[in-house]
């Protein structure tokens, strides 16, 4: 608990001393929406040195709705991703699937405080397998897992693109016959509604690295007060390149960390990938 307690302490220290004057934001709405499509291929014949035939592919939606006022801020945010990959000898498999919304409304309370109340939904599209059982096992599906979660607590935005939350949760997991995402192992019974009340620490950070290139970041804490062993952990890093009007390189990696999904490791995965983007607004 100590690490946590100091992590946080921190965090609101460092906020403290970099409080800046937002006197100058630009009251209004403010919407963005992007498509991108992500195409690899990979062929090889009579090749000596060996490989894997591969096709990816991937579709991915991202949107944004912001209302700044005097007072108050509405912030929306969500996405929508899906991609397969194709190898030799196998048939297409789900490479990258999430859905995800997330709304946040603050009050202006002084330009470092602002009280908040949020709400956020996750899930993914499509059934994922584990494909060194056979046969090939289902182990999630559509809204198995999902996950609700509400908080209200206090914001803190020291700099411009660094937003800083941290306040009481209650997070609701659902689950269907896959998986034991939502199920007490103390009980004979199979649960598919998992409740816990918690604290959550969620941390929004841009940064432009170039007049292309932006860098953008989200670590989500979530401690469960049932006991430290139920410590939820998401962070994910993402560094976007706009090479041209339309042609677009991105490379991602995620961490997370979950005991409910049956896992008592660090899982982590990392993409790359050369594409297309669309601004639908």
């Amino acid at each position: 608990m100590k690490p946590v307690l100091f992590a946080i302490f921190s965090i609101l220290t460092v906020s403290t001393l970099f409080a800046q004057d937002t006197s100058g934001t630009k009251y209004g709405w403010q919407k963005q929406a992007v498509a991108g499509f992500n195409l690899s291929n990979a062929y090889y014949h009579k090749w000596a040195a060996g490989g894997e035939n591969a096709l990816t592919w991937n579709l991915k939606l991202k949107g944004k709705l912001v209302e700044e006022r005097e007072k108050t801020t509405w912030k929306n945010t969500g996405k929508m991703e899906y991609g397969q990959t194709k190898v030799t000898g196998s048939g297409f498999r789900k490479s990258l699937d999430e859905i995800f919304f997330e709304s946040v409304y603050g009050y202006k309370l002084t330009t470092l405080l602002n009280p908040y109340a949020s709400a956020s939904l996750q899930s993914q599209f499509a059934k994922g397998y584990d494909y060194e059982q056979s046969p090939d096992a289902i182990v999630s599906a559509f809204w198995n897992p999902g996950y609700i979660t509400q908080s209200v607590g206090m914001g803190f935005k020291p700099l411009t693109d660094l937003i800083v939350r941290l306040g009481f949760s209650l997070k609701e997991t659902f689950a269907g016959k896959y998986g034991d995402y939502a199920d007490n192992l103390d009980t004979d019974k199979k649960e598919t509604v998992k409740v816990e009340p918690g604290l959550e620490l969620i941390t929004d950070y841009e940064y432009k690295l170039s007049d292309i290139a932006m860098y953008v970041t989200k670590w989500n804490l979530f401690i469960n007060f049932e006991g430290m062993d139920e410590i939820d952990s998401r962070w994910e890093n993402r560094i976007n390149a706009q090479i041209s009007k339309y042609i677009n390189v991105n490379a991602g990696l995620e961490l997370f960390y979950d005991v409910s999904t049956g896992e008592r490791s660090t899982q982590w995965k990392q993409d790359v990938a050369l594409g297309m983007n669309f601004n639908l607004l």
